[in-house]
């Protein structure tokens, strides 16, 4: 597989056993999360699309890398679950998440997986990565953030009760490194190597330490964007929370892709 080769060379290259199991496997996750109280039924439905999609258009290894991004994600949500619902911080019902979490945090992955082949070699890979890594630090960071009781507003640094839109701590800043650090370390090894080893160096990138730092630190800056965009447009009601996470994973790979085509990086 190279550059030149376009998406349905790459789809009909897939064997219909390859692709059958692929969706067979998607959907038994999907039906899983739904029974673990994971996801909605139209959650799941979305995520075993997003899955499937990506696992055809890219790699399986990049499916196994999402997987374990969504089990890691609920652990953090459904931490100290009964505290953040007496506080009114809860997320769903357990910690349960709909179709409009589903998109915001995995339509851009799968969206970078569709279009892999027509990126430079490498590049797809690393800007899977850094979307996933800044999913998992806001996740890190709100859902551990609110546990802190010293909160202030990103955009003037006063004090205000844990929850509100734009809120960031000490605590949450740690965790958003946490989370990110995490899934750029699982990342680099899944992305880095297996792809390399069980489909090709197009869809992986080398075993060098700027392919885990760069993801890594687009992670966390990430997650100070959300917050900022939170403070502001989700404050005067301009976007929702979802609209934040998904506009927040959009400029930041993008910045990231800025880096590869202006040859910065």
């Amino acid at each position: 597989m190279d550059a030149a080769t376009n998406l349905v060379e790459v789809i009909l290259y897939r064997s219909p056993f390859y692709i059958v199991t692929v969706f067979l496997i998607c959907i038994l996750l999907g039906l899983f999360a739904v029974s673990k109280k994971i996801l909605d039924r139209r959650g799941a439905i979305g995520a075993s699309i997003i899955g499937g999609v990506i696992a055809i258009t890219a790699d399986f290894v990049w499916l196994i890398l999402l997987i374990l991004f969504l089990a890691l994600n609920h652990f953090v949500t459904i931490t100290k679950y009964s505290y953040k619902e007496q506080m009114g911080l809860a997320e769903g019902k357990r910690g349960m998440r709909s179709l409009d979490n589903v998109l915001a945090n995995g339509l851009i992955p799968s969206v970078i997986a569709f279009s892999a082949v027509y990126l430079e070699e490498g590049v797809a890979p690393v800007l899977y990565l850094t979307a996933i890594c800044a999913v998992s630090a806001d996740t890190f960071a709100s859902e551990i953030g609110v546990l802190s009781k010293k909160v202030y507003l990103i955009t003037t640094f006063k004090k205000v009760k844990p929850g509100v839109d734009g809120g960031v701590s000490g605590l949450g800043e740690v965790s958003s490194m946490v989370g990110s650090v995490i899934s750029a370390f699982f990342g680099f090894f899944l992305i880095g190597h297996l792809s390399s080893y069980f489909s090709s160096s197009f869809l992986s990138f080398p075993l060098k330490p700027l392919y885990l730092f760069l993801p890594f630190a687009a992670g966390v800056l990430s997650c100070q964007l959300d917050s900022i965009l939170g403070a502001t447009l989700q404050r005067w009601g301009y976007l929702s929370n979802s609209g934040v996470n998904f506009l927040s994973v959009i400029i930041t790979t993008m910045g990231v892709w800025a880096l590869f085509v202006f040859d910065i990086v």
